[in-house]
């Protein structure tokens, strides 16, 4: 695996992770989930 690929898994990662705390703190889920997609676009 080289730098590229673990990089790209790390962002994945990390819109998981805005995913997940969001809807754990029942923020509204459509910018929840734009929210994660910008963040790791």
């Amino acid at each position: 695996m080289n730098i590229k690929e673990f990089d790209m898994e790390w962002i994945r990662l990390i819109g998981i992770a805005i995913i997940v705390v969001g809807f754990i703190l029942k923020f509204d889920t459509i910018a929840t989930v734009v929210l994660a997609g910008l963040v790791t676009a």
